[in-house]
């Protein structure tokens, strides 16, 4: 893998002329012109900088960008942030507000929809506040208690 994390796939030369994820972001953002959050910067660069920030890093392993037979470019870092920049914007303020202090606090988001993302932080929140393995006891319990009194019906 090159210093800039592009793949060669099988014996194509590692091309480094795959745009750069900033690139596509402030290009959309420039093609649609979306309403952007007030904690965010209006230059669409800087944004993408910005919202690159707030998501999980690339992992170079399994998201690095590769060059495909026909010379297209299968970039999965570059759609994962366009997905959750994508429903991020969907967001009402409110929300968009919510899932920015909720990153800055360590959780993160995978574009999950408001009401489960808001149960994942109270669950977080509770594993925080307590012993680990005690949380863990704890959700197993709960979950051994659930599935006993669920009814199985093998039709």
């Amino acid at each position: 893998m090159s210093d800039k994390g592009y793949k060669k796939m099988g014996n194509q030369p590692v091309d480094n002329s795959c745009p750069t994820p900033e690139s596509v972001i402030a290009q959309f953002l420039q093609a649609k012109t979306p309403r952007l959050p007030k904690m965010a910067p209006a230059d669409p660069f800087q944004f993408a900088r910005w919202w690159m920030a707030h998501q999980a890093p690339p992992d170079n392993f399994t998201e690095g960008a590769q060059v495909l037979g026909d010379g297209r470019w299968n970039t999965p870092y570059h759609d994962r942030l366009m997905y959750t920049l994508k429903r991020f914007l969907n967001l009402k303020s409110v929300h968009q507000i919510f899932v920015i202090e909720q990153i800055e606090r360590g959780t993160a988001w995978k574009g999950d929809d408001i009401d489960r993302f808001q149960a994942y932080c109270e669950e977080f929140g509770k594993m925080s506040k307590t012993d680990k393995n005690q949380y863990i006891e704890n959700a197993f319990k709960q979950m051994k208690k659930t599935l006993r009194g669920m009814v199985v019906r093998n039709d």
